[in-house]
């Protein structure tokens, strides 16, 4: 079934009341309609200050923390940066997903890496056919600009001609922010023409 792993995930955070959507290699594909490679791992984008409500919600998963290269136990503390990635492994499944910790503040979602790029909460998502949410692409390729291996340069391929011109935008603005002299902001422009 297509997006098989993507409904899994859905299934396991249905009645999640806080905003969560699929993130990394998976929104790339949900933002193209179609899966372009396989995927070694299921990443989900939840809010730091979500973090316990999750912990809470998937309690069939046990969680651990990636800290200095690392995943070490994590028993429900509150984690604050730079820690900003939760692994959650299923009791009895072979589910594990990656729980990646986005930064809020207000109505805003702030980029971790730079606070000065900023999105309203409500437009950094999207729904695939009613039922998965994801992150738009402008999101998921900042996240993967900062050394983009082989992988995110396919997936920043795949995305540029599926953007829309508010996407693009988006995302060149974030990147002349956060990474002026980045190679793919010549592409962006280049697409506008």
């Amino acid at each position: 079934m297509l997006f098989e792993q993507c409904y899994t995930i859905t299934k396991f955070m249905s009645g999640f009341t806080r905003p969560w959507y699929i993130a990394g290699g998976w929104a790339v594909d949900l933002a193209i309609g179609r899966e372009t490679r396989v995927h070694q791992d299921a990443e989900i984008a939840v809010f730091r200050d979500d973090q316990l409500r999750l912990k809470k919600h998937l309690s069939q998963f046990d969680f651990s923390k990636a800290a200095n290269g690392k995943l070490l136990g994590w028993e429900g503390e509150r984690v604050e940066l730079p820690i900003h990635e939760l692994h959650a492994f299923h009791r009895t499944e072979d589910i594990q997903v990656e729980c990646l910790l986005n930064e809020s503040r207000d109505e805003d979602w702030l980029f971790r890496r730079d606070e000065r790029v900023r999105f309203p909460i409500n437009s950094i998502g999207s729904v695939y056919q009613h039922s998965i949410p994801y992150l738009r692409p402008e999101i998921t390729l900042l996240y993967k600009s900062k050394h983009p291996g082989i992988k995110d340069e396919q997936d920043f391929c795949h995305l540029l001609n599926h953007m829309s011109d508010q996407s693009t935008l988006r995302l060149q603005t974030a990147l002349q922010t956060y990474q002026p002299n980045h190679r793919w902001l010549k592409l962006l422009r280049e697409k506008k023409r």
